[in-house]
């Protein structure tokens, strides 16, 4: 899906304009907003289903907006505001875990009453084990606002200054977010140091053997005890001495875009299987200097399917005629989005593919 190009304009439409779309249990969500001066663009990476992905495409959007306007009307109340124009993490907080509440205690998005909701528990207990990545790239004004939970990147590519007649020097990739995985020293070792008396809390390179992923939405079972005594079998954890495990306080990177800023590439984490931050930023800049009214997310997601079917010792075709749940096995589900940005102007072009 591509916005309006450059010339059409893509900040100046009349009304909202929404995008959205899906690949597998990845949700990809786009709103270009006049009103409130945004673009929004978020990955919702889901993990043993697609329910929880699918709320917040419903839901953490209308979240967000609800939180700032309520921060605006406290601001204009009181002079003593961040002076800098940027938003403090609270409100950001606030719709994360309001979401996340909604789906906990109401699994599914649907879910009208108490009832119902007891009702679909019964039906589905595996629903409570249902979660999501989250991904929230926010171009408010000037300010570039970041927010993640789990193992989805944003990645800015910008320039070094000074090195040519044009003040732009080699182009260089910074991450705008944290890895929220065991894997990382940081978050292993604040899960450790959160539950100091439970000698499981990661087991078998997973928080409680169940999850890689440090922070995520949904997933019950592993933040209220109640949710995972409702499970039966291999899905119940044992020994849920000191739940929650699993946060839902989203990590927030805030940048000032200057004329030094060339792309945002917004991935979940199937894209990073096969690319460095560095070599995803390369192709798209290669993309954008020789095909400058084409598609680079279209692009970068060809050349992965290119080096996933290398990797697997196929052919592109042999490797896309495979059926996509089978196809799991060779590469993730993979959402990218690119965002250029215009220089002096919030952004000339923004595109998705899942």
């Amino acid at each position: 899906m591509s916005a309006p190009s450059r010339n059409e304009g893509f900040l100046n439409a009349m009304e909202v304009q929404v995008a959205g779309g899906a690949a597998g249990e990845d949700r990809v969500q786009a709103v270009c907003s006049e009103e409130n001066g945004w673009l929004f663009c978020a990955i919702y990476d889901g993990f043993n289903g697609r329910d929880a992905a699918d709320f917040l495409a419903v839901t953490l959007y209308e979240n967000i907006i609800h939180q700032t306007r309520l921060l605006d009307c406290e601001l204009k109340q009181d002079v003593t505001g961040d002076v800098n124009g940027f938003y403090p993490h609270s409100p950001f907080q606030h719709a994360f875990k309001e979401a996340d509440n909604s789906h906990v205690e109401k699994p599914p998005a649907g879910t009208l009453d108490e009832n119902n909701s007891k009702q679909e528990m019964e039906d589905r207990p595996d629903l409570v084990s249902v979660g999501s990545c989250v991904l929230v790239s926010l171009l408010h004004r000037m300010d570039l606002y970041t927010l993640n939970l789990g193992d989805s990147r944003a990645v800015l590519a910008t320039y070094d200054e000074g090195s040519d007649m044009k003040g732009f020097g080699r182009l260089k990739a910074i991450q705008l977010t944290d890895s929220h995985t065991v894997d990382n020293e940081l978050e292993r070792s604040r899960v450790l140091s959160d539950h100091p008396e439970d000698p499981t809390v990661i087991a078998g390179g997973k928080v409680k053997g169940k999850l890689k992923v440090t922070q995520a939405m949904g997933v019950g079972y592993l933040k209220k005890k109640n949710l995972n005594d409702a499970l039966m079998g291999i899905l119940r954890v044992r020994n849920l001495i000191s739940p929650p495990y699993i946060s839902t306080e989203p990590s927030l990177s805030v940048h000032r875009i200057s004329k030094s800023d060339h792309f945002v590439i917004v991935g979940s984490d199937g894209l990073f299987d096969f690319f460095s931050n560095d070599e995803a930023v390369k192709l798209v800049h290669f993309y954008i200097m020789s095909n400058p009214n084409g598609d680079p997310a279209k692009f970068l997601l060809e050349q992965l399917v290119g080096r996933a079917a290398d990797c697997a010792g196929f052919s592109m075709e042999e490797l896309m005629n495979i059926p996509a749940g089978r196809r799991r096995k060779y590469h993730d589900d993979v959402t990218v989005m690119v965002i250029i940005l215009g220089i002096n102007q919030r952004t000339s072009k923004a595109s998705t593919w899942v």
